[in-house]
C-alpha cells in the first residue's frame, strides 16, 4: 500500500513537470517583446528618433507607432526592423518611408 501511494505521487509529479515543459515559452514569456529599429532597441513609452520622426513602443497595447519615421538601417548586422517574442500591430502617422534599398 505504502509503495503504491508512492508510485501514484511520483507519477502526478512526474505529469505535471512534463506539462509544465511542454507549455509554449511565448505564454510564460507575455509582454516581454523586444523591438529593434534602425539596430536600436525600443524602450516602453520612450520615443526614438528615426529620420526627422519617431518610433514608440506602447506595450501595453501591443502597438508600435511610427510617426513620419524614416527607416534607413542598411548594415548586415541588423534588420531595419525586428521584433522578437510577441507580435506588434504598427500604427503609420505621416509620411513614414524607408530607405530606397530596403
Amino acid at each position: 500500500m505504502k509503495h503504491k501511494l508512492r508510485s501514484q505521487a511520483i507519477t502526478a509529479f512526474l505529469t505535471f513537470i512534463l506539462v509544465i515543459g511542454l507549455l509554449p515559452a511565448t505564454v510564460m514569456a507575455a509582454g516581454t517583446a523586444t523591438v529593434q529599429i534602425n539596430g536600436q532597441v525600443l524602450q516602453n513609452g520612450v520615443a526614438v528618433k528615426c529620420g526627422e520622426g519617431t518610433a514608440v513602443l506602447d506595450e501595453g497595447n501591443g502597438t508600435l507607432t511610427l510617426n513620419n519615421a524614416t527607416i534607413s538601417q542598411t548594415t548586415s548586422t541588423y534588420y531595419p526592423v525586428r521584433v522578437d517574442n510577441g507580435e506588434l500591430k504598427v500604427i503609420l502617422v505621416g509620411k513614414t518611408r524607408s530607405h530606397p534599398r530596403i
